[in-house]
């Protein structure tokens, strides 16, 4: 296969020890680790500092994270976090691309029952780890202070957890670097959105589910394609709308479905979510083709900028 081409110069993935396939010829493929993740594996809790020689500032630099977490469960209503991690930098928003990464906090946290077998076969995380371990509230907050956007590359599982555990951080803007989020990785031809995949069709890998390794994997594909990083901030700075199909016939089902609605069971009504004002327009339209009085019935409520990806 051949890989996708890289944002990176050639100096800065030379100075991060990155290896070429080209002097090995055609009949080989090389796949370089992503940077620093062995690194933060091997610091395991703490703060780290990170090293990214070659990345320019721009003058206009604001502060962003990227966050991943661990879990003892899939839903945060009745599982909790065993495992934070974030990482810390800065981006230009004229340039829409990331200028510097600083620092990496990693935290444990007992949750006060054994794992589950299947969440220690998946992370490495033991009881033993875990044992004691708490994550310290005033040093999570103080290290996303002055930290508004916040990325994550599946942000609706994330964000519920995180804001379930730290509920004196929820005004903060959420980016999502995953299938459904801020990037259509589908329509540029990646075959998946999977994180793993993502970075090997650039030639990379990494050894994942911890979370300051994940975070840092999650980061560096946003280095290594910067276009998808610039799309990532032009999706969150578009206004967001969620249209309700009142009264759509049940003819009209699979279309909708078709379409990208999802069923409300509890409102009993198809919906879905539109970036942009000119994407609401179109689809009032359609709808409005669809079945008789459409679009003066249906209902559009815009998203705050501080709820998306919320469970």
């Amino acid at each position: 296969m051949e890989f996708r081409s890289n944002s990176l110069s050639p100096e800065v993935l030379k100075n991060l020890g990155i290896k070429s396939s080209m002097t090995l010829g055609e009949n080989f493929r090389v796949l370089n680790r992503v940077p620093n993740t062995e690194f933060l594996a091997s610091e395991g809790v703490g703060l780290s500092t990170l090293c990214f020689p070659g990345l320019s500032p721009v003058g206009d630099e604001k502060p962003f994270a990227v966050l991943d977490t661990e879990t003892t469960g899939f839903s945060a209503e009745n599982s909790s976090i065993i495992e934070l991690g974030i990482i810390k930098g800065s981006y230009s928003p004229s340039e829409k691309r990331i200028t510097s990464l600083s620092k990496s906090l990693c935290m444990l946290e007992d949750p006060g029952h054994s794992l589950p077998d299947i969440i220690t076969e998946v992370t490495g995380i033991t009881d033993t780890d875990l044992k004691d371990q708490s994550i310290d509230d005033s040093a999570v907050e103080s290290f996303l202070s002055d930290v508004e956007l916040i990325i994550a590359h599946n942000a609706r599982f994330d964000r519920g957890f995180f804001e379930k555990r730290f509920p004196s951080l929820k005004r903060k803007i959420w980016a999502c670097s995953s299938k459904g989020g801020d990037i259509n990785w589908k329509q540029s031809g990646f075959k998946s959105a999977a994180l793993d995949s993502l970075l090997l069709e650039f030639g990379y890998f990494f050894d994942g589910h911890r979370a300051s390794v994940d975070c840092m994997a999650t980061t560096w594909l946003l280095l290594v394609a910067q276009d998808k990083f610039a799309e990532l901030l032009e999706s969150v700075e578009q206004s967001r709308y969620r249209l309700k199909a009142i009264h759509a016939p049940f003819e009209v089902k699979d279309i909708l479905k078709g379409r990208g609605y999802k069923w409300d069971a509890d409102d009993r009504v198809w919906h879905t979510t539109l970036v942009g004002k000119d994407k609401l327009d179109e689809e009032l339209t359609a709808i409005d083709n669809l079945y008789p009085g459409g679009a003066q019935v249906a209902q559009v409520i815009e998203e705050s900028i501080y709820l998306r990806h919320c469970a």
